[in-house]
């Protein structure tokens, strides 16, 4: 085997034990954000969040599903946006870090739906001065060079040296951007738990109770809170049921969100 090969398979090794020790971590850590934020619209402590394997191994395999959809989706799309450029290595970072700006932003985008604007609204500004930093400042600051090529290239050799080029240099620009796609999943995975409380619709409301709503179950605990059901608003005081208290909780299902904070 030659020092190519040994390097490539040496590689692959550690690749895939990194992954095998990071899956779990990974996938508490993936869950807990989901639960922040979810926590975060109706004000639960996050000290209330308590995981259990259930909750863990279902949001680890949503996003797993979501993650096999997505990268069926870019296989594609990179044979064509991409692969034209393989030769300018100045180039592939900069539409790798724009496109996956712009499928985060488009998550966002389905998660909230274009009537609540302000969740996502900063993702599309966040995108566009990406975009901008990268493809259109090159133009005035190296107007001396003839096409736009010539200029990408150039601003991306006269740039000062940060702390991201520095560990780009040293690791490899792949590992920055793996750690820019893990920041970005984990943003959104707290964007999906926020969606899912501002739109869910069904919730469980404790029959002798009719006037209490519960927020969220962890483990024993029912959290739960006062509600307006016409306002569809939500105090912001909190009340903790025990699902082993005696006599048990009856709850039902009702239609009575989307639900909101009540303002102070």
């Amino acid at each position: 085997m030659s020092d190519t090969e040994k390097k490539v398979t040496r590689n692959t090794i550690i690749s895939e034990a990194l992954v095998v020790a990071c899956s779990p971590a990974l996938a508490y850590l993936f869950a807990f954000t989901y639960e922040a934020g979810f926590a975060k619209v109706f004000k639960i402590p996050l000290s209330f969040i308590e995981l259990n394997l259930t909750t863990v191994f279902v949001v680890a395999s949503a996003v797993g599903i979501v993650l096999v959809i997505l990268l069926l989706f870019i296989n594609y799309l990179y044979a064509f946006v991409v692969t034209p450029f393989r030769q300018k290595k100045y180039l592939i970072p900069r539409i790798c870090a724009s496109f996956t700006m712009f499928i985060w932003f488009f998550a966002k985008f389905l998660f909230f739906g274009p009537l609540l604007w302000k969740q996502w609204i900063g993702s599309l500004l966040t995108l566009i001065f990406v975009v901008m930093f990268f493809f259109l400042i090159p133009l005035i600051t190296q107007g001396s060079k003839r096409s736009y090529l010539e200029k990408l290239k150039a601003h991306g050799a006269g740039a000062p040296e940060t702390l991201v080029s520095h560990i780009s240099m040293h690791g490899g620009w792949r590992f920055v951007f793996y750690l820019y796609c893990l920041w970005l999943l984990v943003d959104l995975m707290g964007a999906a738990g926020q969606a899912k409380a501002m739109r869910q619709k069904e919730f469980f409301v404790p029959s002798a109770s009719p006037d209490t709503v519960v927020l969220r179950i962890y483990r024993e605990n029912l959290i739960c809170a006062p509600f307006n059901k016409e306002g569809r608003t939500v105090q912001r005081s909190l009340i903790i049921h025990k699902l082993v208290e005696s006599p048990p909780l009856t709850l039902r299902v009702e239609e009575v969100g989307p639900l909101s904070l009540k303002k102070p």
